[in-house]
């Protein structure tokens, strides 16, 4: 009989975790593999590999920069979100994401994982101000964040959010940046965990992830 078994994202491991009511078997992969698509590529598809034949893998990964294109199922079949990345997830929709989008695309998004992974630029600045001294460091930051024009943080009410806003607010302080509270929602998760998967692709058995495929279900459910 087939399992139903996870591979998602740390970032989102208190939104999964707070939504897996049934308690479904759960690896989570390190945040910062995004940083490479092709070594998140790699070791998703490890973990893949490292699963039972017959099993149902949801994923908690959007296309994710195409890290996920070409991801194989072999023997399983995988359920994966129809999102670009885990902010749609956090916002309970694509078509929120798509409306954020379209308000602000040069938004840096906030939840609890995206705070304590440490991989944002304002703590790869506090980091380099040994190394680089303070202004090379302030420079490089201010470099990588100059396309960037709100900063926005998804309370999805799972858990006290206090400590971790209040990080944002300092973020969007040191880029100049506006700092937006977004109501976001645990629906997205809950719908993959309780097997309602209208809003993902569905990937059989000796198949693998299309890139193509991934946009024409997006587009089909944007109708």
């Amino acid at each position: 009989m087939a399992q139903i078994k996870a591979i998602a994202c740390e970032v989102m491991r208190e939104e999964w975790s707070a939504a897996n009511a049934s308690g479904i078997e759960t690896v989570f992969l390190e945040q910062g593999l995004h940083r490479y698509p092709e070594k998140l590529h790699r070791e998703l598809q490890a973990a893949l590999d490292r699963l039972n034949d017959g099993d149902i893998v949801l994923l908690g990964y959007g296309l994710c920069s195409n890290a996920l294109k070409g991801i194989r199922a072999g023997n399983k079949t995988l359920v994966l979100p129809l999102v670009e990345d885990c902010i749609g997830l956090f916002l309970g929709s694509a078509a929120e994401y798509l409306v954020q989008f379209n308000r602000e695309p040069a938004t840096y998004y906030f939840t609890k994982g995206w705070v304590v992974s440490g991989k944002d630029p304002y703590q790869e600045y506090l980091k380099s101000c040994e190394r680089w001294g303070q202004e090379d460091a302030e420079w490089i930051a201010h470099e990588t964040m100059k396309n960037y024009r709100r900063a926005a943080y998804v309370d999805t009410h799972c858990y006290d959010i206090a400590e971790y806003r209040d990080y944002a607010e300092r973020f969007a302080s040191f880029f100049g940046l506006k700092l937006e509270d977004f109501s976001g929602s645990l629906d997205f998760f809950r719908q993959i965990l309780s097997g309602k998967w209208g809003q993902c692709l569905v990937i059989n058995p000796g198949e693998e992830i299309s890139e193509d495929r991934f946009r024409e279900a997006m587009a089909r459910q944007a109708r």
